[in-house]
Parts: C-alpha cells; structure tokens; sequence
C-alpha cells in the first residue's frame, strides 16, 4: 500500500517524535555543541552606559547535580558549562560596547549557573525540545569590591523536532542566547549601575 503525500509526511514526524524521546529517556546518547553565537546581542540598556571595564570571573556552576557538562541525562555539552555562560556573558557585555578585561576592571560580573538543561513535551505525532537556562548575576564595584546589583534571569527557547540532535543543541543554546541577552535589555541593571557611578 503506498503511503499518500500527507501521510507520509506524518509517519515521518512520527518517527523524529520517537527519536526525540529516545534522547530524552535515556536510550541514546550525544556530546554536543552547546553556545551562544551571539546572534541576539546588540546595543540595549546596557549600551546606554559610558563604556566600562569588565570582568568576568570564572562561572559558578550551582545546577542540581551538576558534573559540568551534563545538561540532560543522556545529552552532554562538549565544554564545560560554566565555560559556555561566561563566553555568552563575555559577548553579551562587548555587543553594549563595554570592555572584557582580566584585571583593573571597573566592574565586576560574578554570574552563578543555577540551570542550563532540555526537557521533552510529547503530543500524540509531535514533540518539543524546550531548553532553560537561569543565571544568577551579581555586580560589584571593581576597585572597592560594594555589590552594585544583585539579579537573576531565565531563558526557554522551543524547538519542534525536526533534526534531533539539532533541534536539542537550538534550543539549548537559543535557551542560553536569551538568557544573555536579558543581561544586555535589562532596563533596571543599567538604572542601577548609572546611579551607583553618580
């Protein structure tokens, strides 16, 4: 029996449906690529500062049962996550026309991963990989160490099962993007940083 066009078409999503709860039930597994390309970054609150020097220690890694790369039970990210948030916070701080520096910063973004994972949501012939992040990201003045602002932020980005491996690694790392790029919009941390140097 030969399978109409329309048919056809939903065997197949059927089938990435299947593969993508295989990857998110443990049966396969997969190193990948997870990061933010910057894409998303440009100019937002942040930008509207006088340009500053800033550090940008090394991530703390605060995920539950975190092993620095896992981000799903079978699903691995091929650096370590820490590393990953601070080159998306890294990016995030050049695109609003500030300055990385490793030392004599003016101020200073100490960031704590609290998440960076993919979940599944099923339906009968489709699945979603939703990935989520959460940073938590304290400021503190450079030279005198005074914590400036203290703020937390969160990022999901859906992906529908097309290519399972890259539908997860999209929205993980799309999940990543937004969560740096709330960092660069966010209207009240630049308020926040513009009263502190008054």
């Amino acid at each position: 029996m030969r399978l109409t066009g329309v048919a056809a078409a939903w065997c197949l999503r059927g089938s990435c449906c299947f593969l993508g709860m295989l990857v998110l039930t443990g049966c396969i597994s997969r190193t990948l690529d997870i990061g933010y390309d910057g894409s998303r970054t440009g100019p937002g609150a942040l930008a509207s500062l006088p340009s500053r020097r800033v550090i940008v220690p090394a991530v703390t890694d605060k995920r539950v049962a975190a092993d620095g790369t896992r981000v799903h039970e079978k699903v691995f990210s091929a650096r370590p996550v820490p590393d990953v948030v601070r080159d998306a916070v890294i990016l995030e701080v050049k695109g609003n026309g500030h300055t990385a520096v490793n030392e004599s910063g003016d101020w200073v973004f100490a960031v704590d991963v609290e998440k960076l994972w993919v979940d599944t949501v099923a339906g009968f012939w489709t699945a979603q990989f939703v990935g989520v992040a959460s940073i938590r990201l304290t400021v503190r003045d450079g030279k005198t160490g005074r914590v400036l602002a203290n703020r937390t932020y969160h990022g999901v980005q859906r992906e529908t099962v097309d290519n399972v491996f890259v539908s997860v690694q999209r929205a993980l790392s799309g999940a990543l993007g937004r969560v740096a790029r709330e960092i660069g919009t966010d209207e009240t941390l630049a308020r926040t940083l513009k009263d502190a140097a008054e």
